[in-house]
């Protein structure tokens, strides 16, 4: 990651050759960087060093997919929580009936 960091500061110093500030990595997925330097933001592909000032259409369907998994795997944890919940629920309410089954074995016994 730190050699990509430095491809944006690279790539931050080539435009009119004034800038004094590097370039900061926001964001990568797979072979893209969304990188920000003084004049705004860029994208910049790691594997072929290509850079764009507007988001190209493989970056923005990586994006897409990467904030679908996201809010899948958010939703699998709500769901496992839920069950968590419901079950922890269930037990209170049969652990009184469970003792007063076993106080009434215990009576008939006696």
């Amino acid at each position: 990651m730190q050699s990509q960091s430095m491809a944006c500061a690279q790539q931050a110093q080539m435009p009119q050759g004034a800038a004094t500030n590097p370039a900061k990595l926001k964001q990568q997925l797979g072979d893209w960087m969304i990188c920000e330097d003084a004049q705004g933001e860029f994208y910049m592909n790691a594997r072929t060093q290509q850079s764009f000032g507007q988001p190209p259409a493989e970056l923005v369907q990586l994006y897409r997919a990467s904030q679908q998994q996201k809010q899948h795997t958010a939703q699998q944890a709500v769901m496992q929580q839920t069950a968590a919940q419901s079950l922890a629920a269930q037990q209170q309410m049969w652990a009184p009936q469970q003792q007063q089954q076993h106080w009434c074995q215990q009576q008939q016994y006696r």
